[in-house]
């Protein structure tokens, strides 16, 4: 048998790097060497900056829909109908009638989720299949109990940390998983959080609710600020709802909508962020002149594509759809998931929003599993 070609660090990260992770994960076989290579976090992290480009060679967005039969995920760009997939599952168990799962937050490429028992979190690598069940919260409570908890997921770059956070707004958890430990802290203005927070450049982002107004929770100094919102033509005609926060790769993205009114239909503009802290970096992207007086009041923002101008939408009471959002209004392109017999006769595509979940991630190597 010929001897395999010793090819020089340098040239192997410049050449593997510019693949998506499907491949790369089919290549970690080819020896132990390039396992290890491709494994390492030097090269998972380089892999993964250099799929965040403003306009990668490679765009592996998913999204991810757990149903009681498993797993599904729609390829985001182009946009194509849901494909039922088999996941390497954290504690070998999977999704059915008794164990609901329920995300808490994505970044680089990391899911974290509980199935079944909420007190179970797993920090997960759908992609991968790589996993890592976090410890037991319930031992840093101040009280003998949580209510109903939100969270988020978040990479805190002055440490090279993944920081979990899980609150039920009388309590506020934070997870380092590089110390594999939990924390209870006291913070200001950690209340009236009732979504998961979206990750963008160290910090995680939440609506207040019932306030028009959004907080960034640092994750380096692990504290809240009021964000500097977008300036907004007749600023009290915009609101902003609890689905309004999304990602665009690493950026944060807003949806302001106006109201509807018996002579006017509203509008919906999108703004993106494109420099953490910078009001006058907030530019808008897109603007939709109107829509349909119930669209919007309870569906949530899922992720901007960055292609063909659509826009994906989650809709918890019905159905997921992508959009064209470069015309006027709105024109609908697919319906990706429906809850609609008669519109959507493939199970594949069924969605029910009391035991399904739908979440946003990027494809890629980083593993769960770190340590000191």
């Amino acid at each position: 048998m010929a001897r395999p070609i010793d090819v020089p660090d340098d040239i192997l990260d410049e050449i593997l790097s510019r693949l998506p992770v499907k491949s790369l994960v089919r290549f970690k076989s080819v020896s132990k060497s390039w396992s290890r290579f491709i494994s390492s976090p030097p090269f998972t992290r380089n892999h993964y900056l250099r799929a965040s480009l403003p306009d990668p060679e490679i765009t592996d967005l998913k999204i991810l829909i757990s149903k009681p039969d498993g797993f599904r995920f729609i390829d985001c760009e182009p946009p194509r109908l849901p494909v039922p997939v088999s996941f390497r599952f954290p504690q070998n168990r999977t999704p059915d009638i008794n164990n609901h799962v329920r995300f808490f937050g994505s970044c680089h490429g990391l899911v974290c989720l509980s199935i079944g028992n909420p007190r179970h979190l797993v920090l997960w690598n759908p992609s991968t299949g790589d996993s890592k069940t976090l410890p037991d919260y319930y031992k840093v409570l101040s009280v003998p109990a949580m209510g109903n908890c939100f969270g988020g997921l978040g990479y805190d770059p002055s440490c090279d940390d993944y920081k979990v956070i899980l609150t039920d707004n009388s309590q506020f958890l934070i997870f380092s998983l590089r110390k594999n430990s939990w924390r209870n802290k006291r913070v200001r203005n950690g209340t009236g959080l009732f979504t998961n927070g979206v990750y963008s450049n160290g910090a995680l982002y939440w609506k207040n609710y019932g306030e028009e107004r959004i907080f960034g929770f640092d994750l380096k100094r692990e504290r809240f600020y009021e964000m500097p919102q977008p300036d907004l033509v007749n600023d009290d005609a915009y609101y902003f709802h609890t689905g309004s926060l999304f990602g665009v790769g690493e950026r944060l993205c807003v949806a302001c909508r106006k109201p509807i009114t018996n002579d006017l239909r509203g509008g919906i503009e999108f703004w993106v962020r494109k420099k953490p802290g910078v009001k006058e970096s907030w530019t808008k992207i897109h603007r939709m002149p109107k829509y349909n007086r119930w669209f919007c009041f309870w569906n949530s923002f899922l992720y901007l594509l960055k292609r063909k101008g659509f826009i994906l939408l989650g809709a918890p009471q019905e159905e997921i759809r992508t959009y064209d959002a470069n015309g006027f209004g709105l024109q609908v392109e697919k319906t990706m998931f429906c809850n609609d017999p008669s519109r959507c006769k493939d199970w594949n595509a069924r969605f029910h929003p009391h035991r399904h979940e739908a979440i946003a991630y990027t494809e890629s190597l980083i593993s769960p599993n770190l340590s000191n």
